[in-house]
């Protein structure tokens, strides 16, 4: 069974990730359409397929992702509800980031090994 912590980062996620399809929508530049969540899921599969899979990797770095990223309360514990609902919201943005951060920090590497 599902522990409830789980459940509420679970629903967050899909909030944000939600939220920011519908403001994505409402950014559109043909406004004289509404919304059909068929249309959209045709036309949107691929990029809902990836934000899921991109939702599920970042759930499962957990505590890491949320240290990387500084993601902190007060009390110095990890900001784990905020951070669940960030994932949702900025999840291909958040992979792009710590993919390009370590690439990076493994070209600097790189270079210092060849270097010296």
């Amino acid at each position: 069974m599902m522990e409830e912590s789980n459940i509420i980062f679970c629903v967050l996620a899909l909030l944000g990730i939600t939220i920011h399809a519908l403001m994505k929508f409402k950014k559109r530049s043909d406004k004289s359409t509404k919304f059909n969540f068929k249309w959209w899921i045709k036309d949107n599969w691929i990029n809902f397929a990836l934000s899921i899979l991109s939702i599920v990797t970042l759930f499962l770095m957990g505590g890491e992702i949320l240290s990387y990223l500084g993601m902190t309360l007060e009390d110095g514990s990890p900001a784990e509800k905020i951070g669940a609902f960030c994932i949702g919201y900025f999840n291909h943005s958040l992979i792009r980031n710590v993919l390009g951060n370590v690439e990076r920090k493994m070209g600097q590497n790189q270079d210092a090994n060849q270097g010296g």
